[in-house]
């Protein structure tokens, strides 16, 4: 039978989580929010009209 062997973690490990937690996924957020606020705001403008209107 094998043995299930943990490596352990290394430096370059530790900066790609880093670099995926504190770059790339606020990126995508930030992106994910403005790409929702521009449907909301055009749809808005063009068939739904101002809230409470």
């Amino acid at each position: 039978m094998t043995q299930d062997q943990k490596e352990p973690r290394t430096a370059s490990d530790i900066k790609k989580l880093l670099v995926i937690a504190f770059v790339i996924l606020p990126i995508c957020m930030v992106g994910g929010t403005a790409a929702y606020g521009f449907l909301v705001w055009g749809l808005q403008m063009l068939w739904l009209g101002l809230p409470g209107a």
